[in-house]
């Protein structure tokens, strides 16, 4: 299983919740629909499971029918998610993207769309994520990024439109957005070592062991805090913890040097440390 099939397993595995964001997230799959000459959809999936829960998402949002067809290519197998027109078939055609309706929508919206054309490298090999969309759904889909505050760049392919993202900050927020916070600490640890590594490529073995040793314990910093977070849990901490688990949040990136010049006072480095590892002590208790 590839990567980003990984990330969309991820994005699927949150329930939707309201009426309003299901509708969000099925108008966002079909922007990576085709049409076809007999007014039907067709959206394409490389996995079977991505597939079927996206029909049942559509399924529940607009009214017609959803089926999956198999196709083999050579010796690959695809998932057609294939709907006859309807509702869905005026969304699609009418050029823009829904109204929104409470503050998750737009997240669900560009949830639909990775979803259904979206894909992204693994951020220890290169930072690129992309969308491949028709001519039609490019400026929908480039419109409600801009006003997400996350503009992409385009490109003309064979066939079709790539919109994509090469900078690692911008992939970050974008999985930030719509809720892949798994895959967004991917790149922010991948990041942390890129970094290191570049800045301290000609140290001794010996350096680069304390740096090693620094990305693992930032690492272990972050998923504590990433925890305690996710389990609701940040503000049943003390001040201090929680200015500090904030703060961790708040920079991912900085040192263990420049996280602590950040606290109110300013802390040691001895200090912080120490409160990592009172964070990393809470965490394994959940």
């Amino acid at each position: 299983m590839s990567y980003a099939s990984d990330v969309k397993d991820e994005l699927l595995e949150q329930p939707i919740k309201s009426a309003c964001c299901r509708r969000q997230c099925a108008a966002g799959l079909l922007l990576g629909a085709f049409e076809k000459e007999s007014g039907r959809l067709s959206i394409r999936f490389s996995a079977q499971d991505t597939a079927l829960k996206c029909r049942d998402i559509l399924a529940r949002a607009f009214r017609g029918s959803a089926e999956i067809r198999e196709k083999r290519y050579g010796k690959n197998l695809f998932w057609d998610l294939v709907t006859d027109g309807g509702e869905a078939l005026q969304i699609y055609r009418s050029g823009e993207a829904p109204r929104v309706s409470c503050p998750n929508c737009r997240m669900n919206y560009l949830k639909g769309a990775f979803l259904a054309c979206g894909t992204v490298n693994r951020p220890d090999q290169s930072s690129h994520l992309e969308f491949r969309v028709s001519e039609q759904a490019a400026p929908v889909l480039e419109k409600a990024l801009d006003e997400s505050g996350l503009p992409i760049s385009r490109i003309q392919r064979e066939g079709h439109i790539g919109l994509y993202y090469k900078s690692n900050q911008k992939i970050q927020d974008f999985l930030g957005l719509v809720g892949a916070s798994r895959a967004e600490f991917d790149h922010i640890n991948a990041k942390i070592v890129r970094s290191l590594i570049r800045e301290d490529h000609q140290t001794t073995n010996f350096e680069f062991a304390n740096i090693r040793k620094s990305v693992i314990a930032a690492q272990a910093s972050l998923r504590a805090v990433e925890r305690i977070r996710q389990a609701g849990l940040i503000g049943s901490l003390g001040a201090d913890l929680r200015q500090t688990a904030e703060l961790r949040l708040a920079h991912p990136d900085a040192t263990l040097k420049e996280l602590a010049a950040q606290h109110c006072p300013p802390l040691s480095v001895s200090g912080l440390s120490h409160r990592l590892k009172s964070l990393r002590e809470f965490a394994e208790k959940l």
